[in-house]
């Protein structure tokens, strides 16, 4: 139920509806094509449990793996790839481009050191709308994978296409086309796709059709606000095992009406038909890293109760069925690679299908390491347990914890206290390690346009640890970015203050009482500038 359990008069505007079916899911598609890359940058649609720089290496590292075992395994008799074509790796429901520029930097890094560096290897961002192909297209940050060729984009809709039309190569990725393995990253992209619900009650198999309410004083609002006003009821009717025209997917809806006792499931069909449709691209060949609210125990999908929309402004997901889409492939002859211990924010799995799945031993080796031992969904959980918290870290420790999270600035921002407060007074040795580490955060910031001013957090420190050209560069990338704002004004006369530079510093202030003019540092600082240019005159 989406809408508040209070007894209200409302309206019925969709009536015992297949849940795949259902109009909801225009409702995510419109939210998407309305919003473009607004939707991340916005904080509306969460995204760094999946777009940070160590999950990034994770993945970095189990494609690298991958692509190891393809070589291991080729021969001229049982070749695995052609050298004379690119391996690509496709990133779904690419969104804000973050996860794509981290995965980039560090898998290119070691594929450039590795034995592996004259294979051809192409990323391709892919998205259905097209604002957020043309957002990306301009990307400074983007621009130099681009002119190596070594990325491209896509207009890839996961209901619809069949194939990748590549933007700037203008090349074809397809079943006739493809010459190697088809490399595939779904972050948050599964549990956004087309659901069926089933109930199993005392061993019969029932469908959930679902119908949706809303609030009769609503019925007229617009098509983008509806989502916020829905409530959702079911009604059940019972159906045999024998549903869907493709037996795999009958064969796990039997294997679940044999084995569990009363429960409901998300049946995740759009990802099921997603995954075969890649499949068919990939000739067979292919490897699927993904991350998503889900669960992949058979034992995680009892005693369920009906499908819980969690809502993320005008979108929303649902816990993902990762055990069916597991299933599926292992019944196929593929392999499903899952933790063996609970997980607390996202579940992330590997897929593989082909002749020689069996053999990817670099890779599941790397899974392990990876994902099992040294997981992304640990990682995060341990981070966001201290971000922004009234720790005792010692300014060594704070570079520890940049260093391990790849120099993740939302890290370094969230932590921000523990770094300001010991910038002042440092040894010379930690003082430079600190102004390195300022400068490997910036290197691995991607804008996105978010609200949050790396920029500044950066400037502020390196002010602090008096390095004042420096400083000015990052208030100036600032006012770059960011557009004329009070902050970075201030920040900026302050340089010139420390500077003795008063002329210059009461102009800047003039700037930024221009954008706010009740901004008290601001104003008290103009009375020490105005006083001391004073005293100099009289002088």
């Amino acid at each position: 139920m989406i809408a508040s359990s209070e007894q209200i008069e409302s309206v019925i505007i969709e009536e015992k509806c297949r849940f795949s079916q259902s109009r909801i899911w225009n409702l995510q598609r419109l939210f998407f094509n309305q919003q473009g890359t607004k939707a991340w940058s916005k904080g509306i649609v969460p995204h760094y449990v999946t777009s940070n720089p160590y999950i990034a290496a994770c993945y970095a590292k189990l494609t690298y793996a991958y692509i190891s075992d393809l070589i291991a395994q080729h021969s001229e008799s049982t070749p695995t790839f052609d050298l004379q074509h690119p391996i690509y790796i496709v990133e779904l429901g690419t969104g804000s481009g973050r996860f794509s520029f981290h995965f980039m930097k560090c898998f290119f890094d070691i594929l450039d050191q590795s034995a592996l560096r004259k294979i051809k290897v192409i990323y391709v961002m892919s998205d259905f709308v097209q604002s957020t192909i043309n957002d990306w297209l301009v990307h400074p940050q983007l621009q130099d994978w681009v002119k190596k060729g070594r990325l491209d984009f896509a207009t890839f809709d996961a209901i619809e296409s069949q194939s990748f039309e590549l933007v700037i190569s203008g090349e074809s990725i397809s079943n006739t086309t493809l010459r190697n393995p088809l490399i595939v990253i779904a972050n948050y992209f599964f549990d956004t796709l087309p659901v069926d619900v089933f109930s199993i009650w005392q061993g019969k198999l029932s469908e959930a059709l679902v119908s949706i309410s809303i609030p009769k004083e609503k019925a007229n609002i617009d098509e983008a606000e509806l989502i916020h006003h829905i409530a959702l009821s079911y009604n059940y009717e019972e159906v045999d095992d024998v549903y869907y025209k493709t037996s795999a997917f009958n064969e796990i809806l039997k294997q679940y009406k044999d084995a569990l006792p009363d429960t409901c499931i998300n049946f995740p069909i759009g990802a099921l038909h997603c995954l075969q449709t890649l499949n068919n691209i990939a000739n067979g060949a292919l490897m699927v890293l993904t991350a998503d609210k889900g669960v992949h125990q058979q034992s995680d999908l009892l005693f369920q109760n009906e499908p819980y929309l969690a809502l993320h402004g005008g979108c929303f997901s649902l816990t993902l069925n990762y055990h069916a889409i597991g299933e599926y492939f292992k019944n196929n002859k593929g392999i499903f690679l899952s933790t063996t211990h609970a997980h607390a924010s996202i579940d992330i799995c590997l897929l593989l299908s082909g002749k020689n799945s069996a053999d990817f031993i670099e890779t599941k080796i790397a899974y392990e390491l990876c994902v099992e031992q040294g997981s992304p969904d640990d990682f995060y959980l341990l981070t966001s347990a201290i971000a922004g918290k009234d720790t005792s870290f010692s300014l060594p420790q704070m570079i520890a914890l940049l260093r391990l999270s790849r120099w993740d600035s939302a890290i370094f921002i969230n932590n921000f206290m523990p770094v300001i407060e010991n910038a002042g007074d440092l040894s010379d040795t930690l003082r430079q390690e600190l102004y390195f580490a300022l400068y490997k955060i910036w290197d691995n910031y991607f804008y996105i346009g978010e609200e949050t001013d790396v920029c500044l957090y950066i400037g502020i420190v390196l002010c602090k640890m008096h390095y004042y050209p420096d400083a000015l560069k990052f208030f100036e990338y600032s006012l770059s970015l960011k557009g004329a704002n009070t902050a970075a004004l201030y920040n900026i006369a302050l340089y010139y203050y420390d500077l003795r530079q008063l002329d210059k510093c009461l102009d800047t202030i003039e700037q930024a009482l221009h954008l706010q003019q009740d901004f008290s540092p601001a104003i008290a600082l103009k009375m020490r500038v105005v006083a001391g240019m004073q005293r100099l005159k009289e002088l």
